[in-house]
């Protein structure tokens, strides 16, 4: 009886603590360490390098790009914050026709998207509001013909992201041959932002250079579908996937026979 007694008398003393007062947990911090990796600060000691888990993933060594860049990376270690997806514009030259430019736009709707999913609710009523930054992405793609996806086409891209003196804008240029090379170059910056949990905000790091070029001109998958059901939904959740590690073709297994019965 004793031994219940006393675990009744502590589950209430908890039970009025959470439901009078406030219990401190330590709030999660990690520091950049000199071989490129993260190390979980202990609560108990202050340490002048305290950033969320995403922030130093993001600066920290060589960054936590994938697939890594073949070419020049260089990573800033400052960060910028904002609110939403509203805050990024975007500015590229038009095609020569429609269907370019709505091939376009549904890349650049895609990455709006992207950003939205990353977003979370504050949870934390005294969270610090953010300035309204305005995150601009220019695009200069010289092809402005090409849609036809293809394993030959020039899938290259160069990346530069600078910010102005006064902290309110923050420059994104992509430069690619392609439309393709732009919609990779928009997908390494989808990395560079993050949701941070100290902050209770977006963030992006705000100076970077990369030269990037696939190391294969074929990238893909097979899914075998004659011998396996599997969903619309699953099958455009792994084109996403190709999308994230930049690959560029998607090889359906439809049939086991000859007679095609699709």
């Amino acid at each position: 009886i004793r031994p219940k007694i006393i675990i009744l008398v502590l589950f209430n003393a908890v039970l009025s603590l959470v439901q009078g007062g406030k219990i401190y947990v330590p709030q999660k911090t990690y520091s950049c360490q000199e071989n490129g990796g993260c190390q979980l600060n202990d609560p108990n000691t202050e340490s002048s390098s305290r950033l969320s888990q995403s922030a130093c993933l993001v600066t920290c060594g060589q960054g936590n790009l994938w697939p890594y860049p073949t070419g020049e990376v260089s990573i800033g270690k400052a960060i910028s914050y904002f609110t939403s997806a509203s805050n990024v514009q975007f500015t590229s030259s038009h095609g020569s026709n429609a269907k370019w430019d709505n091939l376009l736009s549904s890349i650049q709707k895609n990455f709006l998207k992207e950003v939205q999913v990353l977003q979370k609710p504050s949870r934390s009523p005294n969270a610090r509001s953010q300035p309204s930054l305005l995150i601009s992405i220019e695009g200069k793609i010289a092809d402005g013909k090409l849609i036809q996806p293809s394993p030959e086409n020039d899938e290259s891209y160069s990346l530069i992201i600078n910010t102005d003196k006064d902290s309110q804008k923050i420059s994104v240029k992509i430069t690619s041959s392609t439309i393709f090379g732009y919609r990779h170059g928009l997908e390494t910056v989808l990395q560079l932002i993050f949701w941070d949990d100290i902050e209770q905000s977006l963030g992006i790091v705000n100076t970077v250079t990369i030269q990037d070029r696939p190391s294969f001109s074929y990238r893909g998958i097979m899914i075998d579908v004659s011998r396996n059901f599997i969903s619309l939904s699953k099958l455009q959740e792994s084109i996403r996937a190709l999308g994230y590690n930049k690959m560029n073709v998607l090889h359906l297994h439809l049939s086991d026979t000859a007679s095609f019965p699709v």
